[in-house]
């Protein structure tokens, strides 16, 4: 399969319109924020898609995390990982 085909583009999270821009596909357990603001280093924890200040509807531009314990942590951004968008936080 060609890296430009619509299969392909779906399976990075983009599905090519007729006219205009691509739309993305967004998971909905991606989209929203989880419950918790604390973090042990263990389970599921997302920000959630986060939007520039001022946009429209007043979405989420913001997001807070406390680490509880000390450690190396590995997060993707859901959104961007197809371009490799990959952080590592390190808790002291």
């Amino acid at each position: 399969m060609a890296a430009g085909s619509p299969a392909s583009a779906a399976r990075r999270g983009v599905q090519p319109q007729q006219q205009g821009p691509p739309k993305f596909l967004i998971n909905p357990r991606v989209a929203a924020p989880t419950p918790q603001k604390t973090y042990a280093g263990a389970g599921y924890v997302n920000s959630g898609i986060l939007f520039a200040p001022g946009t429209p509807g007043n979405p989420p531009a913001s997001y807070a995390l406390t680490f509880t314990k000390r450690g190396t942590y590995t997060y993707t951004c859901v959104v961007h990982d197809a371009l490799g968008m990959r952080g590592t936080i390190v808790v002291k």
